[in-house]
């Protein structure tokens, strides 16, 4: 009888585990996109793009951070690839920064433009981001 409650014990106390295990994961906070929760800020709440604005560019700040601690552990023949891709990735951070200086500027009438420049000039830094993140792969 002893063995069956230990047994019993056993099981009851796995349980719990093993469906935690085979419940799926959620998504991530970071896997969503920050220029998603601003990108639909109208002219009278451009504050609040300004400000959601200035979040991208410390994201790419922390991606940039990232990417250079992880150029010290690169064999020296790939370093030359991710000297070129870090490049872009640092000229699409300064066109972002503008571009986002640039809001402050802009009229009614000129607003959904200077969006849309701060969308592009977003996206190329998520592309070079990308590069220089496969450049470290190879």
């Amino acid at each position: 009888m002893k063995i069956f409650r230990l047994l019993l014990l056993a099981l009851t106390a796995f349980l719990p585990c093993a469906s935690r295990a085979a419940e799926p994961e959620s998504t991530p906070a970071a896997a969503v996109d920050p220029w998603d929760t601003i990108k639909e800020s109208t002219y009278p709440k451009r504050a609040d793009l300004i400000a959601g604005a200035a979040r991208l560019t410390e994201t790419i700040d922390a991606e940039i951070e990232q990417l250079n601690a992880k150029r010290a552990t690169l064999p020296e023949t790939s370093v030359k690839d991710w000297d070129f891709a870090m490049k872009e990735l640092k000229e699409a951070r300064v066109y972002l920064k503008f571009t986002i200086s640039s809001l402050s500027d802009a009229s009614s009438e000129t607003w959904n433009e200077a969006k849309e420049k701060v969308a592009q000039a977003w996206q190329r830094a998520k592309d070079a981001c990308a590069k220089v993140k496969a450049s470290t792969t190879t």
